[in-house]
């Protein structure tokens, strides 16, 4: 790829094309009858059935008519287009990829529709333009940007791998702790409030094992944080929520949800924060006490639980201060605590190093497929295979 010597960034080879005259835009159809079959039944969000028969058999765009008006979604099989959507039937003269890219970097648009539904009229479709290559240079564009979607999609399935690998890890160790599985069987359990643990392992409530800092926490608006901006973090109920340039903490604590949160088995309820940082009135602050236990101990035991039972309120649920302390925990000797939290640490980091992979790339596909469309980038078509 080489930067393009245009100073618009647009090639003359270039022409301005009107969807309508590349393109036949039909309506889709109302949802078949049948739920069951290889052919996805596409409406304005997506995939979101299955039946045994397509009505259109060759790979197409299918465009959100209503709702989520204007999302574009590739299709590439056959496929049952719903009355929610658009179709195209696309000539020879364009690449259905390449169009595909084109709605995705300026993405039609249904909140000018004179209703409360956000929705699109045929001839919004058709009256689309955008900017058209050469037919092997489109085959290029959408060649390069396929690849990082691949590697992203790629990404994507490591995550979730590593996801179940974890939450496999967990039920493992707080129910045999750190012995290999094939021993597991060997670990004499005893029945407790919280199920199966070792023998020797005690269950406490949190209460026992941590110190609370509740009272040092201070909320501050967003109208205020704009006016305070600096190196700290603030944070909240599922992490850090903006920077500012003071702090309430200094040192290393276990944040969790006070109301906002996850408290489902194996969701991030939990969360350590190091060095100086301040906390709003949504997270509970809490340290492990010293010879007790840890605080990369106590996160992850927090994170496996399901804490949803505890929790009250309808409309936005809360973990209340009482209920938090009266937790019960499983407690184990430091040593065997480090071996589990060490055991699940090394996960974590592979998992945080796939999640920080996959925002680069979803950052280099952005900045690709700016830079390929407006042609401030060039393919060299000569150099590359692509396939027809």
């Amino acid at each position: 790829m080489t930067d393009s010597g245009e100073c618009d960034g647009l090639s003359r080879s270039w022409n301005t094309v009107r969807l309508g005259d590349v393109a036949v835009v039909h309506y889709g159809r109302a949802r078949p009858s049948s739920d069951n079959g290889p052919v996805p039944v596409v409406g304005s969000g997506g995939i979101y059935a299955w039946t045994s028969h397509a009505y259109f058999d060759r790979p197409t765009l299918v465009i959100g008519r209503k709702g989520t008006a204007g999302r574009a979604w590739l299709i590439e099989m056959p496929s049952w287009p719903s009355d929610t959507a658009f179709y195209l039937g696309l000539s020879g003269a364009v690449d259905l990829r390449y169009v595909y890219y084109c709605l995705c970097h300026t993405p039609l648009s249904g909140e000018h529709a004179r209703t409360t539904l956000p929705s699109l009229s045929r001839s919004d479709v058709e009256e689309y333009t955008f900017s058209c290559p050469p037919l092997p240079e489109q085959r290029a564009i959408a060649h390069v940007l396929d690849t990082v979607q691949r590697a992203r999609e790629a990404t994507e399935r490591v995550i979730a791998a590593t996801r179940e690998l974890k939450r496999s890890l967990m039920r493992h160790l707080f129910t045999y702790g750190p012995v290999p599985i094939h021993e597991a069987d060997k670990v004499p359990l005893k029945e407790t409030e919280i199920g199966m643990v070792p023998e020797e392992w005690e269950v406490l409530p949190l209460g026992e094992l941590v110190s609370v800092h509740d009272k040092k926490r201070i909320p501050v608006s967003a109208e205020k944080r704009s006016r305070m901006r600096g190196p700290y973090p603030y944070c909240g109920a599922n992490g850090i929520v903006d920077f500012v340039d003071d702090f309430l903490f200094e040192g290393e604590y276990v944040l969790l949800a006070e109301d906002g949160g996850r408290w489902g088995g194996y969701e991030e309820s939990a969360y350590v924060m190091k060095g100086r940082f301040w906390v709003n009135n949504h997270a509970h602050i809490i340290q492990a006490l010293e010879g007790v236990t840890l605080n990369a101990y106590v996160v992850q035991v927090l994170n496996y639980m399901d804490i949803s039972r505890y929790i009250s309120g309808t409309t936005r649920g809360k973990l209340n201060q009482g209920v938090m302390k009266s937790l019960p925990l499983p407690v184990l000797p430091l040593d065997v605590q480090q071996a589990v939290a060490h055991a699940l640490r090394t996960v974590d980091e592979k998992l945080e190093a796939e999640k920080n992979r996959k925002q680069a790339l979803e950052a280099l596909f952005q900045s690709l497929l700016h830079n390929l469309m407006t042609g401030k980038l060039r393919v060299n078509v000569d150099s590359m295979e692509v396939a027809e």
